[in-house]
């Protein structure tokens, strides 16, 4: 039996699929289903939750029908070095179409008599658990004297499971009402609304700092991470994304009476004899001047010292003896903080602290977002686009009315499309054509810069399987507009 793969009959390359096993056929019936359950300590017995399946992966051995050589070799490499999933399906008269969208994966073995004889052995793996009939599609319904009730359109789904098709609708003009598609086996409406949200975007092209405000008419957010904002402004807290600054005290030997340790205004002075400069705070290390006791004990007073503006923590090892100090306030600022000591045998690793980072614009981006959405009463929501550093802001309402919500930013680093939400409209309009792929949920206009996303009900059609009905489904679309559809059958097996 031959094969088309990647758009070439393998009879082309003188090789068809063989079984090199003695017996009978061995082949999966349908795909891999995977049962997902989860136990509590509660119960013995499992909760289900769902089926995953498995997309189908099966082996072939193609074996070639006379000797090859280099030049066949080269050509059937390139062939099967495929970067995607390409169409597949077995040529065989007495069988059904059925097309696998597949891709070799693992090795690709050939083996052979060393005479140039052979057969190949490989392995494909499928981007879901169905194979598929040819493509479908239906004329090009035209509705533009379509009345309130509707006109009924029959498709029948002869696959194995239920399938989602492709649409393409044209609006024929402004003023007749929702196009509304009726699956009456199920009573499921997709529905294309007559109205459009407002939207502006919020590009970021640098770091944003501390006390930056965004204001959405008379709401300001103001970002902080330093536990201060404007009185009447809505908290954006970032103090858990910013990054304190930093730095260690390396010591490599016993410390002495009187050597200090100072953190911007604050002199820790280490202390044998109870006589310490005035002004400095004490350490008292009567116990001992190792390390191993005087870095607990510097380490106690700092964190004790209620005005300290960083916190410390120590490390005491065999061969590394470091006292850690970080800023109690994250970000850059805390790298202006200035640190010395007059120890023999200690020291740090810079003058002042080090590595303090404000908050990227990843989650600049993500909290501000996530502030705004929660924000009761506020007028739009926002979808970050991290991989180009926006903030997608959408009205909560449609219509052109939403264009007058304002925006504004003090961000020296990120400005606002418009003073305003654009393109509130009132939806579809007359001779926009509209491509609605349901099993992807994707929608594409022909308009320039125009979403439709919203102006859809989010409810893509799906064309049942119905026993009752002889799996015809029937649609009934209202709105005058040109319809057309695109579909797949999807089954469980090759045959």
């Amino acid at each position: 039996m031959s094969f088309s793969f990647n758009g070439k009959n393998s009879a082309d390359f003188g090789i068809i699929n063989v079984n090199t096993d003695s017996g009978m056929l061995e082949e999966n019936f349908i795909s891999e289903r995977e049962l997902n359950e989860i136990t509590t300590r509660f119960s013995e017995k499992p909760y289900f939750q769902y089926i995953k399946k498995q997309p189908i992966s099966f082996d072939l051995n193609f074996a070639f029908e006379s000797v090859w050589d280099s030049t066949l070799i080269r050509q059937i490499v390139n062939w099967l070095n495929v970067d995607y999933y390409k169409e597949f399906y077995f040529i065989d008269s007495n069988l059904e179409k059925r097309i696998y969208y597949a891709i070799p994966i693992d090795d690709i073995r050939i083996i052979h008599n060393a005479l140039r004889q052979g057969y190949l052995s490989l392995n494909f793996r499928c981007n879901s658990p169905y194979c598929y009939s040819d493509f479908i599609t239906t004329e090009i319904y035209d509705l533009s004297l379509n009345t309130s009730i509707g006109t009924d359109i029959e498709i029948t789904n002869s696959g194995d499971v239920n399938i989602k098709p492709q649409i393409w609708i044209e609006k024929i003009s402004d003023d007749n009402g929702d196009i509304i598609i009726t699956n009456t086996n199920t009573n499921q409406q997709s529905i294309f609304k007559t109205m459009a949200r407002a939207r502006n975007i919020l590009t970021f092209t640098g770091d944003a700092s501390e006390g930056d405000t965004f204001s959405i008419n008379d709401n300001t957010y103001e970002l902080d991470w330093n536990n201060s904002i404007t009185e009447g402004n809505i908290l954006v807290d970032l103090f858990y994304n910013a990054v304190p600054a930093s730095n260690e005290l390396l010591f490599t030997g016993n410390i002495s009476d009187g050597e200090t340790v100072q953190i911007g205004n604050y002199i820790y002075e280490f202390d044998t004899n109870n006589v310490i400069t005035e002004g400095h705070i004490k350490v008292d290390v009567t116990s001992g001047l190792t390390p191993e006791i005087a870095i607990p004990l510097l380490v106690g007073s700092i964190n004790n010292n209620v005005n300290e503006i960083v916190n410390a923590d120590g490390t005491i090892q065999e061969d590394y003896k470091v006292v850690y100090i970080y800023a109690k306030i994250p970000g850059i600022i805390g790298n202006s903080i200035t640190i010395s000591t007059n120890c023999i045998n200690a020291s740090w690793y810079n003058n002042t602290l080090i590595n303090g980072e404000n908050p990227e614009i990843d989650s600049v981006s993500t909290v501000l977002s996530n502030t705004i959405n929660n924000k009761v009463g506020e007028l739009v929501t926002t979808t970050p686009d991290l991989v180009n550093n926006k903030l997608n802001f959408v009205s909560k309402t449609y219509g052109e009315s939403s264009n007058s919500i304002s925006t504004n930013t003090t961000c020296v680093n990120a400005d606002f499309n418009s003073p305003t939400l654009l393109n509130g409209a009132t939806g579809l309009i007359a001779d926009e054509n509209v491509y609605i792929d349901c099993e992807k949920e994707f929608i594409e206009s022909d308009l320039s810069e125009i979403y439709r996303y919203d102006a859809f009900n989010d409810n893509y059609l799906e064309l049942v399987l119905d026993e009752d009905n002889l799996n015809v489904n029937t649609l009934n679309i209202k709105g005058k507009c040109k319809i057309k559809f695109k579909y797949q059958y999807k089954y469980l097996q090759n045959e």
